[in-house]
C-alpha cells in the first residue's frame, strides 16, 4: 500500500497516510476478495486534506491490480 501511495501521489503531508496503511493492511488481512469497493469501506474512516481522494482511489486500485494478477484474477478497472 505504501508503495502505491508513493507511485500515484497520494501523500503530500504525511499525516493521513499511516491510517491509509494500516487499515487496508487490516482490510487485506481480513478478505479474501480484492474488491475496490470493499476496500474503499474500509478506508471511509480515514481523513485527508492535502491529496483529495481521487490519488487514493487510484493507489488502492493499482495495489488490488497487483494482488489480483499474483493471485491469478483479473484487474477491476
Amino acid at each position: 500500500m505504501q508503495q502505491a501511495i508513493v507511485d500515484e501521489g497520494a501523500s503530500q503531508c504525511g499525516f493521513c497516510t499511516p491510517g491509509f496503511v494500516v487499515a487496508m493492511t487490516g482490510h487485506l488481512l481480513n478478505t479474501s476478495r480484492f474488491e475496490l469497493d470493499e476496500a474503499l469501506i474500509a478506508l471511509a474512516g480515514n481523513l485527508c486534506r492535502c491529496t483529495g481522494y481521487a490519488s487514493i482511489r487510484r493507489a488502492t486500485a493499482r495495489l488490488l491490480d497487483e494482488l489480483r494478477r499474483e493471485a491469478g484474477g483479473v484487474e477491476d478497472r
